[in-house]
C-alpha cells in the first residue's frame, strides 16, 4: 500500500498532540510544504507508541492526548460511502425515537472541552487506517471514554446518554471496522456496547449476517470485557421478542439461547457464545475432513480464545460466564477487582494463561493446586500462593539443585533428605490423628489414592512465565520451587510479598542450580526476604533485573561467637566446615558488573546503599577522588592498575535507583559515560541539580529522570 499524501494542517495538528517542545514544531514549519511531507511520515511514523513511550507525561496527560489524536483522525478521515449512508440511515432511525442521541453522539466525538483546538475541515486521507492497526484498538476504545463524561449531566434521562454514548461509540467503531471489519482480531468493550453490536437496535435481532453486527467479527480472537455497573434497561427487555421474528427470515438463524436479555449482564454471554458458535478455526478444512467420513469429526476450536475481565459486581462473577463458554487459551482477571469463587469450574483443556488480581488481599481469589496441575498445557500462571509448597508437586527429585544448599532448602525437597527417627516418629503421630479426627472410608480412601495416581500421571505444565503473590514464609519457597521445577523454560519469574515477618523469620532466597532461559527477574517487597546476588550467575540468559525490596538483601555479616565476619577467606572455611556460606554473602555488586545481557537494572531500598564505588564497580571506571590514593598504591605495589568497562558497561540500558542518595556528581557523570548503551537514569529527587551536566556527558543517547521514592 502506498503511503497517502499528508497535508500539512492535519500533521501540524498531530505534532501539536504529540510533541512538547514548541521550537520543534517551529523548525519543521520552516521547511518546505514537500520536504515537510517527506520529513512528518518519517518522524511520527506510529504516534500513538509516541505517547505511549513518553517518559515525562503521566497516565492522565497520555489518555488526554490519546484521545485528542483519536478525535482529530476520526474527523480528518473520510469513511467509505456505503458505511457513511448505513450509519446515517442508523443514525436517522435513532434520532426518530431519541432526537438527542445524534447531537449527543456528535458532541462526544467533536466538542471536547473548551482548552481543545479546533478541528480542521475534513480531508482526502483516511488518517484513522493511516495510523490504527488492531493493536491499537484496546487502547482507542478506553480514551474515547474520556471524550463523553460531561454527557450525563446534559440530560435527565440515563437511558438517552446511553443511547447517546452508544452511538457515539458505534460511530468510531464503524471508523476503525470499515477498513476491513474481517481482519479485526482485538475489541475492548463495555458489555453496553456489546449489546450494540449483538443488535442493530434495541428491540431488533441479532445481527448475524456476515459483514454486519457480530457477523464482521470473523476472525476476533480476544475480547476486552469492561463490566462495570449493570443496567437493566427498558429498551432491551423486547430484544428478544423482536430476536424471534427477525431469525425467521434469510438464511433461516436465530439466537439459539432460552435467555431473555433483560440485563446487560447477558450481553458478554451471548456475545461469545454466538461469536465461539459460527466462527471456527479451520472451518473449511474441517467441513471437507467430515464430509469425506462416517462419523461426524469434533469441531475445531473456536477463533475467539482470550477473554479479559475488568471492572468488578456484587452480583456477577467471571466464573459465570467462563464455565458456560467453549475452552479458551487465554483468562486474564488481573484487573477484577472482586471476589472469583469457583475458580476450578473454568475450563483447563486449552488453557495456556492464568492471571488473577494481585493487587488484592489473598482472601479474593483461590486458585486450588489440584485445578493447576491438571492445567497440562499451561505457560503462564499469575496467582497468590496458599502454601509454601505451591510448586512441589512438579519438582523433578531425580535433579540436582547445586552445592552449598540451605537446610531450609534441602527440607523443602524432604524426599531426598533421611530424616532423623525422632523427626519420622513425630510425623506418623501427626498422620494418625489426623486420621482420628477425619475417619474416612475404605473406598473413599481408594478413590482419593487413584485422583492423586491420575494427578501424577498427568504431564507436568510447561510454565515460562510465573508471578506470584502472599507473605514472606509461602512466597520465598514457592519461587525457590518454581525455579525448581521449570527450570529448563522458565523465562519470567515475579514475587511481590504481602505482609510482615520477624527477622528470626526472613527466608532465604537462592539459586543454587542452572537457570538459562530466565530473562526476568522482578521481586518485590519490604522486610521480607534475604537474596544472594551470588546466585544470579547461574542465569547467564537475565536481561531485566528488578529487586525492590526495602531492607536486608543479604546478611552483610555472621557473627561466630562475639567476632564479626565480613571475607572471603572465611566464607570458604565455612564451606569447608559443612555450613552455610550463603551467611556470608552481602551486597557482591561484581555479579552484576559480569552480566553481558543485562539491559535494565533497578534497585530500590534503602539498604542498597548505592554510592560512588559502587557505581564504580559497576561500570569499571576510575573515580577522580581516587588518582592521589592510587598514586600511592602504585608506588607501594609498582604499576598502575587497569580500568576496563565492565561487561554491564556494553548492555545496560535502562537504570533506576531512586531511593539512593549517597552517589555524587563525581561518580555519576564518569558512571553515564561509561556505560555506552544506557538510554534512561532514574535518579531520586535531589539529583535534578546533576541532570544538565549528566547529559552534557552522555549526550543525546541519555534521558535522566528525576522522580520521589
Amino acid at each position: 500500500m502506498d503511503t497517502p499524501t499528508l497535508p500539512p494542517e492535519c500533521m501540524e495538528m498531530i505534532l501539536r498532540y504529540l510533541w512538547d517542545d514548541p521550537s520543534t514544531l517551529g523548525q519543521l514549519s520552516l521547511c518546505s510544504h514537500n520536504l515537510f511531507n517527506l520529513i512528518i511520515p518519517i518522524l511520527y511514523k506510529s504516534p500513538f507508541r509516541l505517547i505511549a513511550d513518553h517518559r515525562t507525561w503521566t497516565d492522565d496527560s497520555k489518555t488526554e492526548r490519546t484521545a485528542q489524536l483519536i478525535r482529530l483522525l476520526y474527523a480528518c478521515s473520510v469513511a467509505d460511502t456505503a458505511t457513511s449512508e448505513s450509519r446515517s440511515s442508523k443514525t436517522n432511525n435513532s434520532s426518530s425515537a431519541n432526537p438527542t442521541s445524534s447531537t449527543s453522539a456528535d458532541e462526544a466525538l467533536f466538542k471536547g472541552p473548551a482548552h481543545w483546538p479546533e478541528l480542521p475541515s475534513p480531508l482526502t486521507t483516511d488518517y484513522l487506517f493511516h495510523y490504527t492497526h488492531q493493536g491499537q484498538i484496546p487502547r482507542i476504545f478506553r480514551a474515547f471514554q474520556i471524550l463523553t463524561p460531561s454527557l450525563e449531566r446534559q440530560y435527565r434521562g440515563r437511558i438517552a446518554y446511553e443511547l447517546a454514548l452508544a452511538h457515539a461509540t458505534t460511530a468510531l467503531t464503524l471508523a476503525l471496522f470499515a477498513h476491513s471489519p474481517s481482519r479485526i482480531q482485538t475489541l475492548s468493550m463495555t458489555a453496553h456496547q456489546l449489546g450494540c453490536i449483538l443488535f442493530d437496535e434495541p428491540g431488533q435481532g441479532i445481527s448475524w449476517k456476515e459483514g454486519v453486527g457480530l457477523g464482521s467479527l470473523r476472525m476476533l480472537r480476544r475480547l476486552e470485557l469492561d463490566i462495570t455497573a449493570m443496567h437493566t434497561l427498558t429498551s432491551w427487555r423486547n430484544a428478544r421478542r423482536g430476536n424471534v421474528g427477525a431469525g425467521a427470515g434469510a438464511e433461516g438463524r436465530e439466537w439459539r439461547s432460552n435467555q431473555n436479555p433483560t440485563s446487560e449482564v447477558d450481553f458478554p454471554l451471548m456475545f461469545i457464545q454466538e461469536h465461539q458458535r459460527l466462527f471456527r478455526q479451520s472451518i473449511t478444512d474441517h467441513i471437507n475432513s467430515s464430509a469425506s467420513t462416517r462419523t461426524s469429526a469434533p469441531l475445531p476450536p473456536p477463533v475467539l480464545q482470550e477473554l479479559v475481565i475488568r471492572g468488578s459486581n456484587r452480583e456477577w462473577t467471571p466464573t459465570q460466564l467462563l464455565s458456560q463458554i467453549e475452552p479458551l487459551e487465554v483468562v486474564d482477571l488481573s484487573a477484577w477487582n472482586g471476589v472469583v469463587p469457583r475458580l476450578d469450574r473454568i475450563p483447563q483443556q486449552r488453557l495456556k494463561s492464568l492471571r488473577t488480581n494481585l493487587a488484592r488481599r489473598l482472601d479474593f481469589v483461590e486458585v486450588p493446586l489440584t485445578y493447576l496441575r491438571q492445567c497440562s498445557q499451561l505457560e503462564e500462571i499469575w496467582m497468590p500462593t496458599l502454601e509454601a509448597g505451591t510448586f512441589r508437586w512438579a519438582i523433578d527429585l531425580q535433579r540436582s539443585i547445586g552445592d552449598h544448599v540451605g537446610e531450609a532448602r534441602l527440607r523443602r525437597r524432604r524426599y531426598q533428605v533421611p530424616q532423623s527417627a525422632a523427626v519420622q516418629d513425630q510425623g506418623q503421630e501427626i498422620i494418625n490423628q489426623e486420621d482420628e479426627e477425619n475417619p474416612i472410608s475404605t473406598s473413599a480412601g481408594e478413590n482419593n489414592h487413584s485422583f492423586e495416581t491420575s494427578l501424577d500421571l498427568l504431564p507436568t505444565p510447561p510454565l515460562t512465565k510465573v508471578r506470584l503473590y502472599g507473605g514472606p514464609r509461602d512466597l520465598v519457597p514457592s519461587l525457590e520451587d518454581a525455579l525448581d521445577a521449570f527450570r529448563d523454560n522458565i523465562e519470567e519469574i515475579s514475587g511481590s510479598e504481602d505482609g510482615y515477618s520477624g527477622r528470626d523469620e526472613y527466608p532465604r532466597m537462592q539459586i543454587t542450580w542452572s537457570v538459562p532461559n530466565l530473562s526476568c527477574l522482578d521481586l518485590r517487597g519490604r522486610f521480607v526476604f534475604f537474596f544472594d546476588l551470588r546466585g544470579l550467575r547461574h542465569c547467564p540468559g537475565l536481561r531485566t533485573l528488578r529487586l525492590q525490596i526495602e531492607s536486608n538483601i543479604a546478611a552483610p555479616y555472621r557473627r561466630r561467637g562475639n567476632v564479626d565476619v565480613n571475607d572471603d577467606s572465611q566464607d570458604i572455611q565455612d564451606a569447608q566446615d559443612g555450613e552455610d556460606p550463603v551467611w556470608m554473602t552481602g551486597r557482591d555488586y561484581t555479579v552484576l558488573a559480569e552480566m553481558s545481557r543485562l539491559e535494565e537494572l533497578e534497585l530500590k531500598g534503602t539498604s542498597w546503599n548505592i554510592d560512588n564505588h559502587i557505581l564504580q564497580t559497576l561500570g569499571g571506571f576510575r573515580l577522580p577522588d581516587l588518582i592521589l590514593d592510587e598514586m600511592e598504591e602504585n608506588a607501594r605495589n609498582g604499576g598502575p592498575k587497569q580500568y576496563r568497562p565492565t561487561p554491564l558497561a556494553g548492555s545496560l540500558k535502562y537504570f533506576g535507583i531512586t531511593e539512593a542518595h549517597k552517589p555524587d556528581r563525581a561518580g555519576l557523570v564518569p558512571f553515564v559515560a561509561t556505560m555506552s548503551k544506557l538510554k534512561v537514569i532514574s535518579l531520586a529527587k535531589k539529583y535534578t541539580y546533576a541532570v544538565q551536566t549528566l547529559q552534557e556527558e552522555a549526550g543525546p543517547r541519555l534521558f535522566v529522570e528525576c522522580t520521589s521514592s
